[in-house]
């Protein structure tokens, strides 16, 4: 997946669907998908862009965050390290301040990357996510080296037209002008 979008909230994070484990290919998309193969004995994680703590809300929300279409490769020291944290660190703010957030995520691609399986699966040089807290009016960009680093997550807060920048893509183009120019151009640290 280039970027993927969803919106979270504490109720759903008082959900009681369990994590399901079902890896399986995206039948949905017409390019073809990545296979279990594709990361069998590559030293990658299959790393989650939605997590699947994200997803306790309903068992097919659970189910679907196993798609290989959310699955990218990520080191497992970065999976289980600071890209743990900072899901962990979202889901504390949602649970403790009642908010709900806006998240988009995904991987960025520079230069010549390094592929795996035989669908050439691109191992991303970082990672980011985008949260907005739309009832605090505030947006918190980072952007993750993926590497074999123990980095804190706080460490690469960017701004969000930093982040835009480097993908390509426009969050949150929604909004009114003035508040989105306001809120992507000032990072804030959570």
């Amino acid at each position: 997946a280039i970027w993927v979008a969803y919106h979270l909230t504490e109720k759903e994070l008082r959900g009681t669907a369990r994590r399901s484990d079902d890896f399986r290919v995206d039948t949905e998309l017409a390019n073809g998908s990545a296979s279990l193969l594709d990361y069998r004995n590559s030293g990658f994680d299959r790393g989650h862009l939605a997590p699947a703590g994200d997803m306790k809300w309903s068992l097919s929300a659970m189910s679907h965050s196993f798609l290989l279409s959310n699955i990218s490769p990520q080191l497992k020291i970065f999976n289980s390290g600071s890209w743990l944290d900072l899901e962990n660190a979202i889901r504390t703010f949602v649970r403790k301040s009642f908010r709900s957030v806006y998240i988009v995520v995904g991987p960025l691609v520079e230069g010549k990357s390094k592929t795996i399986g035989e669908n050439k699966i691109v191992v991303p040089k970082y990672y980011w996510k985008v949260v907005y807290d739309y009832q605090g009016n505030d947006i918190t960009a980072y952007l993750l080296p993926h590497d074999e680093t123990t980095t804190d997550f706080k460490d690469h807060v960017v701004t969000v037209d930093r982040l835009e920048m480097l993908t390509g893509l426009n969050f949150f183009s929604a909004l009114p002008d003035g508040l989105e120019n306001s809120l992507e151009s000032i990072p804030i640290a959570e």
